[in-house]
Order: C-alpha cells, then sequence, then structure tokens
C-alpha cells in the first residue's frame, strides 16, 4: 500500500506530514509534523564532554547509550521524505530490536551503577532504582505497542522524550550519585 502523505499548507522544502500508513510488507509507519530533514538525524545526539562525571565506567555507559541513541535517531527518525518511508537503511536491524539492544545496555548500566551505589552504601539507592525501574517500564511497554502497531518509525516527540530523559537522568541523578563517589569518606565506610 503506498503511504498516505499530505503536506500542510505552507509547508515547503523538508517540513512534511506523514500519517499512519502501511508498507508494501504490511508494516506501519508514522511519523509528526514537522520534520526535520533526515540527515539532522545523524547527530541527533551526540555525547558532550561538558556531561562527563569523571567517574570511568559511567563516562563510558553513557557515551554508548548516547551513541545507540543517535543512531536509533538516524535510523529510525521521522522520514525527510515521503520516498524515505519505503527506504531503510538495509543494515539497520527492525525497530524493536534496535529498541530492545538499548534496553539492555541501558538495564546493564543502571546493574553497574546500583551495584556501586550498594558497595558504597550510597544514600540514594532507593530513589535511583525507582528512576531505573520506572524507565526500563516505560521502555518496555514503548516496545510493546511499537512492535504491536507493526512501527517503522519513531515520532520526533518519542525520540526527544528519550533524549531529555537520558539527559535529566545523567545531568542530575548521575552527577549527585558521581560526586558522592568522588567525596572522601572516613575508613571503613569506601
Amino acid at each position: 500500500m503506498t503511504p498516505t502523505v499530505s503536506l500542510p499548507e505552507g509547508a515547503e522544502g523538508g517540513a512534511i506530514r506523514a500519517d499512519t500508513f502501511e508498507t508494501d510488507d504490511g508494516s506501519a509507519g508514522w511519523a509528526s509534523d514537522p520534520l526535520p530533514h533526515k540527515q539532522a538525524h545523524a547527530g541527533y545526539f551526540e555525547w558532550r564532554d561538558e556531561w562527563s562525571l569523571e567517574v570511568g565506567f559511567m563516562d563510558e555507559d553513557h557515551r554508548a547509550l548516547a551513541a545507540m541513541m543517535s543512531r536509533i535517531a538516524r535510523d529510525y527518525g521521522p522520514p525527510a521524505a515521503a520516498s524515505a518511508h519505503l527506504i531503510r537503511q538495509s543494515d539497520a536491524p527492525p525497530l524493536t530490536d534496535a529498541l530492545a539492544e538499548l534496553a539492555a545496555h541501558v538495564r546493564a548500566h543502571f546493574d553497574r551503577e546500583e551495584e556501586v551505589m550498594r558497595v558504597d552504601n550510597f544514600p540514594g539507592l532507593r530513589d535511583h532504582q525507582s528512576e531505573h525501574n520506572l524507565l526500563l517500564a516505560e521502555l518496555s511497554v514503548t516496545t510493546r505497542e511499537l512492535r504491536d502497531s507493526r512501527a517503522q518509525w519513531l515520532s520526533l516527540e518519542l525520540l526527544d522524550s528519550l533524549k531529555d530523559w537520558f539527559l535529566g537522568h545523567v545531568l542530575d541523578m548521575d552527577r549527585e550519585l558521581a560526586k558522592f563517589l568522588k567525596t572522601p569518606r572516613s575508613p571503613g565506610l569506601a
């Protein structure tokens, strides 16, 4: 089936809107309006040095997660043109596989953080764990909904939500944890 595509009034260039549609293989695709050019997704989410927490494993994990999210934005972000709905990078796995891989990396990172928090008696462990559990649950629900709808693309709103969560978590909760980990403590507590 050919995608349903409509140009909003006054739209020019890359500002197109594509409603939910079914592709030739029967899967669904959708995007939000207005859409940035596909090229904008290539560097959608790049690590910045000012986000560094100066805690080795945390920074390594955060860089890797930022790179994964950037690849997801590039491969599954809203297409820039109607023809892009029919083309997905040939080496890109299905969307739900990419999200499952992201969830596995996020879960492994959270496990490492929580182990360090337990060992170092971090006082904010329960709140931090609650945040981790909430994100994993939301990611699971989102992945299930996308799988059930057979979506091939993520909305810009969902991409921005992932990005906002990541930055909020890293720059707030993880920064608090990093500060605690770098603070000298009494012998026997370290």
